[in-house]
C-alpha cells in the first residue's frame, strides 16, 4: 500500500553503504571543483602502501571535493565506480585511483589481506556525511572482484551524541545521483524489487528499520535504500525516498558471486534469485504494490510512502 506522508528520522546511528561518481582527477593537477591534489605516497612493498596528506582542507573544500566525485559520467554506469570496475580493475590501478584522495584527509587503506578501501567523511553545519567503500580482490589477487559502498547521514548533537539524519539538504544534494529515483530512471526498472524489516522488540529504545532492495543482476548491482520504519496499530509505514543508500557491485557476468553476495547480506535468506527468510519479501508480498507499480511511483522524486501489514513481519 502507498502512503503520501513521510516518516521522522529515528534517534540512533546505524551502519550503513553509498555512492561516489567516476572521475578522480590525477595528482599534481586541479579537479573540477578547483581544488589542487598532490599526494606522495611512500611504497614500502608490492602489499603495502602509506598515503600521506598535503595540504589539510576545511570542511567546505571536502564537501566540494567530494561533490565532484560523486557525478559519475557516461563512461561509468554500474557496476563501474569511480572508474573502478569490478572483474577488470586491477589492485595498483585501483589503488592508484583512490591514493590521490588522501590530500583531502581521507584514509587509503593498503592492499593488504586481499582488500583495499578508503573513507570519506564530508560535513555541513551539524551534520557529518561519511562515505565508505571497500573493495575485495579475486582469490588470485589479480583484479578486483567486488565492491561495496556505504553511506549515511548523521547529526551531531549538543552532548556529542549522533542520530541519523534522514531527509538531510545537504546528503540528498550530495548523493543525488544514487537516489531512489536517479537510480530507477537511470537503470529501469530493476528485476526484482524486495523489503525487509527490522522490529527490535527486545529492545524498546532500539530504532526500527525497513530497507528496500533493488536487484540488477545483469549490471552486478544491488541496491539497499534504508530508513526508518514506524509502525501503528496494524501497518509498518516507511518511506523509501527518506533513505540512505548502500551498494554491491561485482562483475555482470558472475550471478554465482551476485548470489552469494545476496545470502551474506540476508543471514542465508536467500536460494536461487528467492528470498526465503521471514524479513525479506518481494514488493507485491509485502505491501500489496507491483513491482511495476514501485517503478511507476519512484521513478522521479515523490514522498509517497509504503505501508505493510504489521503481522507478516516476525520481531527481531
Amino acid at each position: 500500500m502507498l502512503s503520501p506522508k513521510g516518516i521522522p528520522p529515528s534517534t540512533v546511528v546505524m551502519l550503513l553503504v553509498l555512492a561516489v561518481g567516476c572521475q578522480i582527477t590525477k595528482a599534481g593537477t586541479a579537479n573540477e571543483t578547483g581544488l589542487t591534489l598532490t599526494p606522495q605516497v611512500t611504497v614500502a612493498s608490492k602489499e603495502e602502501a602509506s598515503v600521506s596528506t598535503v595540504p589539510t582542507l576545511d570542511k567546505e573544500e571536502v564537501y566540494r571535493l567530494v561533490e565532484g566525485l560523486v557525478r559519475p559520467d557516461a563512461g561509468c554506469l554500474l557496476p563501474c565506480w569511480w572508474g573502478i570496475i569490478p572483474g577488470e580493475s586491477t589492485a595498483a590501478v585501483t589503488q592508484a585511483i583512490l591514493a590521490p584522495l588522501g590530500v583531502a584527509g581521507f584514509f587509503v587503506e593498503p592492499s593488504v589481506g586481499g582488500a583495499g578501501g578508503i573513507e570519506i567523511v564530508s560535513s555541513r553545519d551539524d551534520i557529518e556525511i561519511p562515505i565508505n567503500l571497500r573493495y575485495l580482490l579475486s582469490p588470485d589477487g589479480a583484479v578486483v572482484q567486488s565492491i561495496s559502498v556505504h553511506t549515511q547521514a548523521v547529526r551531531i548533537l549538543e552532548d556529542g551524541a549522533l542520530e541519523p539524519a534522514y531527509g538531510n539538504a545537504a546528503y540528498n544534494a550530495l548523493l543525488s545521483p544514487y537516489s531512489l529515483s536517479d537510480i530507477l530512471s537511470t537503470y529501469g526498472p530493476p528485476s526484482q524489487v524486495l523489503l525487509s524489516v527490522e522490529l527490535n522488540e527486545a529492545e524498546p529504545t532500539a530504532p526500527d528499520f525497513a530497507r528496500s532492495w533493488l536487484l540488477y543482476p545483469e549490471r552486478g548491482a544491488i541496491l539497499r535504500f534504508t530508513g526508518s520504519a514506524e509502525s501503528a496499530e496494524d501497518v509498518v509505514r516507511t518511506c523509501p525516498s527518506n533513505t540512505f543508500v548502500d551498494l554491491w557491485l561485482g562483475p555482470s557476468d558472475r550471478p554465482d558471486l551476485f548470489e552469494q553476495t545476496m545470502r551474506e547480506l540476508t543471514d542465508d535468506g536467500w536460494r536461487d534469485m528467492t528470498p526465503t527468510s521471514p524479513y525479506l519479501k518481494p514488493i507485491l508480498a509485502a505491501t500489496a504494490v507491483t513491482p511495476h507499480q514501485f517503478y511507476e511511483t519512484y521513478k522521479e522524486p515523490t514522498t509517497v510512502c509504503l505501508e505493510s501489514p504489521l503481522d507478516i513481519w516476525p520481531p527481531r
